[in-house]
């Protein structure tokens, strides 16, 4: 209900509404304002209930459950009103409000919210005379009181969900881990029944390898490298014992054939019926049995040969006239030895004896490719700058290309009777030391050519043989 009256006038009320059932409640809640007139000759008192927003605010709390009551204040607390859902109170007992705003008042069972709400007059002379208006301003207090019975609901589902939660996790863990120690001891006996047959067989050559990415995996990879260095270290101890034996037997056969080239030499000048030639051969091979059976003695020894400048035609000439005497008992073989004028020189640097080695090896192969020992042997040396060439052919039974590509091998090994067996593979060695190559032409029942290429000595210039050998092939085939 509003009330207007003039000044000095009797208070008449113009209007006056029909009130809801509550509001014939004893409390007074009326705001008090005078505004003036727009001649400003009276001031007009207005009187405002605030009940006649009980039912809006009745309405907003039926909406929520939770929602218990809201009231109304001034800033100073004073009360315009409790609105419930069924009940209005009106308590003129100025309440405490909470000093920032918005605030909330934990209340035991509820919680109360404090809201400000501005007012359509904020500066108010009236409210700061009466001193309703704080701090030169005037608004509203809205209080809020909600019930914390659903939220103690949530909170105790909430905590239910976690204890549950937590169950689950705990048995989770409990299946997780189970599995796991299954895994890993399944792994760790693999690994011993492993261990155990390595050990039984004595095979460093067996491994764990067990697949997988877990520690007992990384453990078990780890002893296979163990393993396998272990295995490599035994492999060079082998190695080595078996390098100690050949030094040993290498030792041996150089005694026993020392003194046989000894007493060769001893007789050779009581030969005097035998041609000079023939005593010149057996002078020659007794002084190259005394200079293998020196280097058989120092097997092992880490020496360096170091090759001196020789002329290739005089040993090639020396090689063949030992061959000849050699296989002059058998009338079938021939030995030629094919060249430019005698006073031709073909300057190489090698080891003479051991070239010497490696030409008989050539022509023994040579002679050994005529099965019934019938044939010519045709050996010829001349130069072709930068390069010395020396040729050793046959007519004999050649090789097979299976053979021809087993020559390539540094352990080729020939399983012919009544052979070295380490020849081939000797020769293609020194002559790879010598900074030379060798090229192979052969073709079954048509014969063998093979052509050895050294590098030709130029004056004044001298090749450091001690340089590491070319990486390309060394010996060709064809």
């Amino acid at each position: 209900m509003v009330c207007i009256s003039g000044r000095g006038s009797p208070l008449r009320p113009i209007e006056q509404e029909r009130l809801s059932p509550w509001s014939s409640a004893k409390a007074n809640p009326y705001k008090f304002l005078f505004i003036p007139t727009r001649n400003r000759e009276r001031l007009v008192e207005v009187g405002v209930r605030v009940d006649f927003i009980a039912k809006t605010l009745t309405e907003a709390l039926g909406s929520d459950e939770n929602l218990l009551s809201m009231s109304l204040y001034s800033p100073k607390g004073k009360p315009f009103g409790q609105f419930s859902t069924g009940d209005v109170r009106f308590n003129g007992e100025n309440v405490t409000l909470p000093e920032k705003l918005p605030g909330h008042v934990d209340a035991g069972d509820t919680l109360k919210f404090f809201t400000k709400v501005a007012s359509s007059h904020p500066k108010c002379c009236q409210c700061d005379v009466s001193g309703t208006s704080r701090n030169g301003e005037y608004y509203y207090v809205l209080e809020s009181e909600v019930s914390k019975k659903e939220l103690a609901a949530v909170q105790a589902t909430t905590k239910q969900s976690f204890v549950l939660l937590a169950l689950a996790n705990v048995v989770l863990a409990l299946v997780f881990a189970r599995l796991l120690s299954r895994r890993l001891v399944r792994n760790i006996e693999r690994a011993a029944k492993k261990v155990r047959k390595i050990k039984e067989s004595g095979s460093l050559a067996e491994r764990i390898d067990l697949k997988g990415k877990d520690e007992v995996a990384f453990l078990t990879g780890e002893f296979d490298n163990l393993l396998g260095k272990i295995q490599e270290s035994q492999q060079k101890v082998i190695e080595a014992e078996k390098a100690e034996a050949k030094i040993q037997m290498a030792r041996e056969v150089a005694h026993n054939i020392r003194s046989p080239a000894i007493a060769i030499e001893m007789v050779l000048p009581m030969l005097g019926r035998l041609p000079e030639r023939l005593q010149k051969v057996l002078g020659d091979s007794a002084r190259e049995i005394k200079v293998l059976a020196e280097k058989l003695t120092r097997q092992g020894e880490k020496r360096i040969s170091t090759p001196a400048d020789s002329s290739l035609i005089c040993l090639v000439r020396d090689v063949v006239e030992k061959k000849r005497v050699e296989y002059s008992l058998a009338s079938g073989i021939k030995i030629e030895l094919l060249q430019g004028s005698p006073d031709d020189d073909v300057p190489v640097a090698v080891d003479p004896v051991e070239f010497r080695s490696v030409l008989s090896n050539l022509i023994n192969n040579a002679v050994e490719s005529y099965p019934d020992k019938t044939g010519l042997v045709e050996v010829s040396c001349y130069s072709r700058p930068p390069e010395a060439r020396l040729v050793v052919k046959d007519f004999g039974c050649g090789m097979s290309q299976e053979m021809l590509k087993a020559v390539q091998s540094e352990h080729f090994v020939s399983s012919k009777s009544g052979g070295s067996g380490i020849g081939l593979s000797h020769a293609f060695k020194k002559i790879r030391e010598w900074r030379g190559h060798v090229d192979v032409r052969s073709n079954l029942d048509t014969g063998t050519t093979v052509t050895v290429s050294l590098p030709l000595i130029v004056p004044n210039v001298r090749l450091n043989l001690e340089q590491k050998p070319r990486a390309a092939n060394n010996f060709d085939l064809a």
